[in-house]
């Protein structure tokens, strides 16, 4: 089988994607352990628990404010996993994931706002690759698959997929329920690795088998929602890049 090399879909980076789905196991493993350890030697509990208690004091500004900084940070590439895990620390997970999304639904329309002030000039850059070419064609045939497409496909920063999306020419109603769509997974995962090390943290409760054993589960249907979104981006080029 012949895949694009524009497509972020051939083999090499297919298994470069997967390795780097099992560093981020690794990683969050390790963040857990080192949380572990250093909460029987250092006060984390009442660090974490001022440090929190004077953000949620603000009330509705303290909300207001997070959105505004998860936005920025995310137009700024901050990792998105980062910008999630605190949302869930702070807020746990239902109040965690509605900050998380409402952040990340706000840095889209701040995208889509940038790519058409800039429209031209982004398009004049862009239009020199292939690639991109192809999801413009797909995003004007099948928009919603396309928006799905970008926004589970690890290969791309969430702002690069926010950024593709909207010089692509998707209307902006649905290139916003796309991209919340789309975030779901991920934003939810880390959000409620966030809740879990708040949970730790801050009310001192031990993890138990169960609540590894959905972290597992979680991390695992993430890993597939992401291989997923892989081949579908792939499949989604290697179409489109013939009617180029």
């Amino acid at each position: 089988m012949n895949f694009p090399r524009l497509a972020g879909f051939t083999p090499g980076r297919f298994l470069t994607a997967i390795r780097q789905g099992f560093r981020k196991i690794a990683l969050i493993a390790l963040v857990i352990l080192a949380i572990l350890a250093l909460h029987k030697y250092l006060p984390l509990q009442a660090w974490l628990q001022n440090g929190t208690s004077t953000f949620r004091d603000l009330g509705a500004w303290g909300v207001l404010l997070f959105l505004i900084t998860y936005a920025v940070l995310l137009l700024l590439f901050a990792p998105v996993p980062l910008l999630s895990i605190t949302a869930g620390t702070l807020y746990g997970l239902g109040y965690g994931y509605l900050a998380a999304a409402g952040g990340s639904l706000l840095g889209a329309a701040l995208a889509f706002l940038i790519a058409h002030l800039f429209r031209k000039k982004a398009r004049e850059w862009v239009s020199r690759y292939q690639t991109f070419k192809a999801v413009e064609g797909a995003g004007r045939a099948q928009p919603m698959r396309t928006l799905l497409s970008v926004h589970t496909c690890p290969l791309f920063p969430m702002p690069i997929a926010d950024y593709m999306a909207a010089l692509a020419g998707i209307p902006f109603p649905l290139y916003l329920f796309g991209a919340w769509l789309g975030g779901i997974p991920g934003i939810l995962f880390y959000v409620y690795v966030g809740d879990l090390g708040g949970n730790l943290a801050l009310e001192g409760i031990n993890l138990g088998a169960r609540d590894l054993w959905m972290f597992g589960a979680a991390r695992i249907g993430l890993w597939m929602v992401s291989v997923a979104g892989i081949v579908s981006f792939g499949l989604l080029v290697k179409r489109y890049q013939k009617k180029v």
